[in-house]
């Protein structure tokens, strides 16, 4: 009964897998006078004796690691040969970077199974990646030389003799180790804009927020924006009283009224006189209408000056009111900004 208990005790640590866990002095390529073309890659050498512990562990799939710096940072490899020195592992100087390893530091190696990738989003550090003749077919040309890519480092890749750095942005599925598998993987693969090229939108959409909205002036035909120059700064002045309309007064005058005569009988020289005396009446009264009229259109004239002068009063206020609105809120958006 005691033996059944054991093998039940001991038996779910006997169906883990072996794991393979130690550590290493690491050395870059270059300072081990490696080929430049291992620089481009995710993978590193291990020395012979790992391969044969490894083989002994019947490790199934592809051979992949998990890399710990003192720094407690973390990034994932695979394996390109197994020929360095013994206690000795060599890397790419970019994957070291990642984990703030120095040269000739300790790290830590332990085996690991990542899922298969099929998502990756990178963002390029220089513009100019993008602007190549086929960046998804470049990268999918130079990430043959890794086996792995782990979330948020920056990979380094070469191409036309120039070097690219790309960050990894995001990587599914999802899963603790923040790292995929691309070996035999479709891996579907999206671009996001370079920091630069992010700032430089950022910025136009600031400028653009701050130029005001178009205010036109049919008046007087122009149009307060950032096209035009800032209108001169005028005293504020308290708003004149409206001038009271003044309605015309027609037909004002002194008048004159025409009395009937009746001549006398038989009285021709009365009659001559009368007519006379109403001739010279009407010619006066046909005079005093004459004025009348004069001094209506001139009542009107008066009349018409009065209504210009208060248009263009308000006219005044208005552009006034349009000036003090336009200032308010260029200090305000200089407030914003601050």
């Amino acid at each position: 009964n005691e033996t059944k208990e054991e093998m039940h005790l001991f038996r779910p640590f006997a169906a883990m897998p072996p794991v393979f866990n130690t550590q290493y002095r690491c050395i870059s390529y270059a300072l081990a006078g490696k080929a430049e073309s291992l620089e481009n890659s995710g993978k590193v050498f291990l020395p012979p004796s790992a391969l044969h512990i490894l083989d002994q562990m019947s490790i199934n799939g592809p051979m992949q690691f998990e890399i710990t710096a003192s720094s407690g940072l973390k990034t994932h490899c695979g394996v390109l040969e197994f020929s360095s020195p013994e206690g000795v592992i060599y890397m790419p100087f970019w994957m070291m970077e990642q984990i703030a390893a120095a040269e000739e530091s300790y790290i830590r190696i332990r085996s690991i199974t990542l899922p298969q990738g099929t998502f990756v989003k990178l963002q390029p550090t220089d513009p100019t990646f993008l602007k190549t003749s086929n960046p998804k077919a470049i990268l999918e040309n130079a990430l043959r030389n890794w086996s792995t890519l782990t979330q948020d480092e920056v990979i380094s890749i070469r191409y036309n003799n120039k070097r690219y750095q790309l960050k990894v942005l995001e990587v599914k599925p999802d899963n603790t180790q923040k790292a995929i598998s691309i070996i035999d993987s479709d891996v579907q693969t999206e671009f996001l804009a370079s920091p630069e090229e992010l700032e430089a939108a950022k910025e136009q959409e600031r400028q653009r927020a701050l130029q005001p909205a178009a205010t036109s002036n049919q008046s007087k035909g122009f149009v307060f924006g950032a096209n035009t120059k800032q209108p001169p700064k005028e005293e504020k002045k308290a708003p004149e009283p409206e001038a009271e309309e003044k309605k015309p007064t027609f037909f004002s005058g002194t008048g004159y009224r025409i009395k009937d005569s009746t001549p006398s009988a038989g009285n021709n020289n009365n009659t001559t006189s009368s007519s006379s005396s109403n001739t010279n009446t009407n010619n006066r009264t046909g005079g005093n209408q004459t004025n009348v009229v004069r001094g209506a259109n001139d009542k009107g004239k008066e009349k018409m000056e009065v209504d210009e002068d208060v248009y263009k009063n308000q006219e005044k206020q208005r552009r006034e009111e349009m000036q003090r609105k336009y200032k308010e809120q260029q200090e305000k958006l200089k407030q914003d900004e601050k």
